[in-house]
Order: structure tokens, then sequence, then C-alpha cells
């Protein structure tokens, strides 16, 4: 996983959980489930370590969950304004012409591929964070088959933040420009997510990417 645009965000040093066997790692992107999985090692005795610093061992895999990027960037928005004390009946019309404009705030709307930068593509696995009971069947069928039991109720911790009015945010994401510069700013994101899914990249988001030298072939679709 590389940077297409170095210099343009904050360093971000990776860490990721080291599960006592060595051979399964998670790795932490904010507003995926993180703060349930983050419980879940600390009761099985995972270990935090920095892997920013060092080659990833050939024998693990970094189990990582991944969410749509406009999903994640609206629950992002609104655990950026709990976090500050605010509502949305707070922001002005200027505070969300920069918000609509900037995009990113935090960690929480900070694209996620900026959270597994230096990882081996062939040592990851990914799990998609949707709303039921799918993500956590996924997460425990790939946690058995690597030798552990995982819990994990994505549920849960929904409406835990005051939410932001999703038919104004919808009504950005329909507007041509504003939607252009979102997959600008997340088409690294789009692109890795579905990748590592094995999902197909649809054209607008494929050619909303930067392409990196050493890019696997990517699955597309028109």
């Amino acid at each position: 996983v590389r940077d297409p645009y170095p210099g343009l965000f904050a360093p971000h040093d990776g860490h990721c959980w080291v599960s006592p066997c060595d051979r399964v790692a998670y790795v932490q992107i904010s507003k995926c489930a993180s703060t349930q999985m983050l419980e879940w090692c600390g009761q099985q005795g995972w270990s935090r370590q920095c892997y920013s610093d060092r080659p990833w061992p050939r024998h693990r895999r970094a189990v990582v969950l991944m969410r749509d990027p406009w999903s994640r960037w609206v629950s992002g928005v609104g655990q950026w304004l709990h976090n500050n004390g605010w509502q949305w009946r707070d922001l002005g019309t200027q505070a969300r012409g920069v918000l609509r404009m900037h995009l990113t705030m935090d960690d929480h709307t900070q694209p996620q591929y900026r959270f597994l930068l230096g990882l081996p593509l062939a040592n990851i696995t990914a799990v998609d964070v949707v709303p039921g009971e799918a993500t956590s069947l996924e997460l425990q069928r790939v946690m058995r088959d690597l030798g552990h039991e995982c819990w994990l109720d994505p549920d849960r911790d929904r409406g835990r933040n005051p939410g932001v009015p999703a038919e104004e945010l919808a009504q950005w994401h329909r507007d041509p420009a504003f939607r252009g510069r979102f997959h600008a700013q997340y088409g690294q994101d789009y692109w890795l997510r579905l990748y590592l899914l094995g999902r197909d990249v649809p054209g607008e988001l494929l050619a909303a990417r930067v392409p990196m030298p050493g890019d696997l072939p990517p699955r597309h679709s028109d």
C-alpha cells in the first residue's frame, strides 16, 4: 500500500495489534468497528507494535476492517462534531462550506489507505463493515480460519454519536463537483477496498484514482 499524495497529509505512524502466536495482526482503521476490535485484542492479550519502521513479516496475516468511503465519511463527520462538543446546527453556512471543500478533518475522516501504508497487499485479509450481522459472521469465519475465536457486533455502537443530516449530505453527494472532489480525495480507498474484497471497481472510481508504480492489475467494470 503506497501513498499517491506524499506530503498532503500529516505523517501516520502505522501500528497494529499482534497475536501471541505472531501469525496474525489486526491493523486498525478508525470508524471501521475499531473500538470493539481494540477491546477484543486487549482481552486476548495481543500486543501493540509499530510496523511502519520495519518490514512486514512474510508469515503474518494483516486482518483489516474496511468500510465504504462515503458511509465512513458521514459517520466520521458525526464523530468529529461529537469529539469537539458541537452539533450540526452549530455550523454556519461558512463552516459547512469549509467542511464541504476540505473533507478531511482528523483520523476519522482521513483516507483509510493511510492506515495501511507499507503493508504488502498479498498479506492483507479484508473484511467489509456493513450494517447487520454480515460483518460479524465474516470476521468470525476469517479469524477462525486463522486459529482465533472473535466476537464483533458492529451495530452495537451505531448511533453512539449524534448523527448528521443524511439527506443534506446526500444532496452534497449528488452534486457532480462535490462527488468529483470526494472521489479524488478517497479514490485510493475505493480502489483498495474493492480490490481486497475481490470486487469490481467501477470505471468512475477507477478513473479518479491516481495510478501507483507496482500496482496489481485492477479488477474493473465499465
